[in-house]
């Protein structure tokens, strides 16, 4: 096999592939090749060393010349990569916690001073005070940070199940182990059952100390790579935008875990797996947070899910966004919702709803229920005349009245609780439910940038006539706007809950566009003097988009007048200044009377 070591490695290389080429070629190539980890600023890696007396006072000594070695691959700070230490024998010993030292100088000198005591093989007593005493943020932790152990023994601990059990709460707690066994005399089993998975990345066995150094890039690796694993929180965690992040969340054993993600301007796209960790690449779903709807993802079963942030694209968020976990489903009509259990990932069921922290009553005696019209699909309706609830049907036409949030109010035009300061309906939407199913699909859509009139479509639809494209399908993979049918001036728009649809007009002059998911003029706008007015061209038609690349026209019998057309296809008209007129064959204005020697005849000659 391929040996441990650059050194050795070099001599393989050139034995086996290369025997022209010297090993200095292979060695100086792998040593570029480590780079280290110096733009990791969330790391806090604690060492836990064993130093009992089956140890070898030269043994001790090789595992600090390692961690020493380590150490010099990372950029070590307080507001970089944190490194504490602690050696276990018959008790535990802290020599420093995460936020002792400030620099790579202070962290190599105190690693050199830590001396050997020789003792029992306390492991499960290490493990747990780690969780104790080193990762909370009253002692150097962090909120955010990715949490690495490495744990270094050459034998068994002395209670298996006590080392198994303090194992899994540093698991739970977010906490990353790595296994390092030296000699034949570990338990292979016992590391496989500290370490986290895949064993095959967290776990190595070496034959002696002086094998050690052979780690040094596979540790690093293992720690840079490693995820944030996110545990239940009363406080959000806050992640900086335009770096790159992967999380693990582990779902509550009895009622799940709701991750929330919100941004507060621009946008985060969330990939996520259920079996791997998740990216741009390898992923099984892939989501958007943006302003006014967030991404909720509530998780059931034994398996966790891997979470991948990217927001350093032209549209994501600018400073920061915060992830929240909680025990439960704590979903919210305002929040997108997907639903993971069991490596199962499917939209959430209506019901979702119900296990949510909105208050949920049964309608009063003599409730003039709106439910019983569309059985069998969702719906949602304003509650008249209070504004701090609405009313929800579910699918079987019973009637719920869901209490908003403290401080938020209905808006049917969100078909959601919003703060109440932030918005007042100035105007009323009325909402028509269209039904039966669709297989339409879209690109990622965003709101209209213009503000729907109220809605009166006549003859109003019956029930089977329009198809209702508010699927879970197309919910589920965030296609949230369609077309009207029949109707250019009119469009759909679905909510977070399957097959809750509101139909909208555009404004007047106005038709609704499919390729850029807003309201477009259909006539010449006629730029008055007064910025709030607007009048529209009767006597020209838009002739924008009729011909590729070209943004400029004439209007018949205007010469001093032409149409200028924006990149959506909207239509202006302008005015030449200082009484020049428009030219079609160099699209500008010119003076009056001026010859085009281009486009004019030649003259004749002779």
């Amino acid at each position: 096999g391929v040996p441990n070591g650059i050194e050795y490695q070099a001599v393989f290389w050139k034995n086996t592939t290369r025997p022209l080429q010297e090993v200095n070629v292979f060695y100086k190539g792998a040593q570029k090749l480590e780079t280290g980890c110096s733009q990791k600023n969330n790391l806090d890696i604690a060492f836990i060393v064993d130093s009992s007396a089956s140890l070898s006072s030269q043994d001790f000594e090789d595992t600090k010349m390692f961690i020493r070695s380590v150490l010099g691959k990372f950029d070590i700070g307080l507001n970089k990569t944190r490194v504490a230490l602690i050696k276990y024998s018959t008790s535990v010993t802290e020599e420093f916690k995460l936020n002792t030292f400030d620099s790579n100088a202070a962290t190599d000198k105190a690693v050199e001073a830590v001396r050997f005591n020789g003792g029992g093989t306390k492991t499960d007593a290490a493990i747990q005070y780690a969780v104790d005493n080193i990762f909370p943020i009253s002692d150097g932790g962090r909120l955010g940070s990715v949490k690495v152990i490495i744990l270094i023994t050459d034998g068994r601990s002395e209670n298996k199940l006590k080392t198994l059990a303090a194992a899994v709460n540093a698991k739970n707690s977010g906490i990353n182990i790595y296994t390092i066994g030296v000699t034949p005399l570990v338990d292979s089993t016992e590391l496989n059952g500290v370490a986290s998975q895949p064993t095959c990345t967290h776990v190595e066995l070496l034959n002696n100390f002086n094998d050690l150094d052979s780690l040094k890039s596979e540790i690093e690796q293992v720690s840079c790579t490693a995820p944030v694993v996110l545990t239940q929180n009363p406080t959000a965690y806050t992640f900086p935008c335009g770096s790159p992040l992967n999380v693990q969340v582990f779902p509550n054993v009895q009622d799940g875990s709701t991750v929330k993600v919100t941004v507060t301007e621009g946008t985060v796209t969330i990939y996520g797996s259920t079996n791997t960790q998740a990216s741009s690449v390898f992923n099984e779903f892939q989501r958007l947070a943006a302003i006014n709807r967030s991404m909720s993802f509530y998780i059931k079963g034994k398996n966790a899910i891997s979470l991948s942030f990217v927001s350093n694209l032209p549209t994501s968020c600018k400073s920061n966004f915060q992830v929240k976990v909680t025990q439960g489903a704590n979903l919210t009509p305002d929040s997108q919702a997907l639903c993971i259990e069991n490596s199962i990932v499917k939209n959430c069921s209506t019901t979702t709803l119900f296990h949510s922290p909105f208050l949920i009553m049964a309608p009063v005696p003599g409730f003039n229920s709106p439910c019983s019209s569309l059985i069998g699909h969702v719906q949602i309706f304003p509650y008249r005349p209070i504004n701090d609830r609405f009313i929800y049907c579910d699918d079987k036409g019973n009637a719920f009245v869901v209490h908003c949030p403290l401080d938020f109010v209905y808006i049917a035009s969100y078909q959601t609780c919003v703060p109440g300061s932030l918005y007042v309906a100035t105007t009323t939407t009325t909402t028509t439910p269209v039904v039966t199913q669709s297989t339409a699909r879209t690109t990622r859509p965003t709101p209209p940038t213009t503000t729907a009139a109220p809605v009166t479509i006549s003859p109003s639809p019956s029930p089977g006539t329009v198809q209702n494209p508010c699927t879970p399908e197309n919910i589920i993979n965030n296609h949230m706007f369609f077309p009207y049918p029949g109707n250019n001036q009119a469009y759909i728009e679905c909510y977070n809950l399957p097959y809750v649809a509101s139909v909208k007009l555009c404004p007047e002059h106005h038709y609704w566009s499919q390729k850029y998911l807003t309201c477009l003029y259909s006539d010449v706008v006629i730029l008055n003097p007064t910025p709030t007015t607007e009048s529209y061209h009767t006597n020209a038609a838009n002739p924008c988009n009729s011909l590729p690349n070209v943004y400029f026209y004439a209007i018949p019998n205007e010469p001093t007048k032409y149409i200028h057309c924006d990149d959506f296809g909207d239509a202006f008209e302008k005015t030449c200044p200082d009484n020049k007129v428009w030219n079609e064959d160099v699209l500008q204005c010119v003076p009056r009377g001026l010859v085009i020697y281009d486009t004019a005849k030649p003259p004749v000659v002779g």
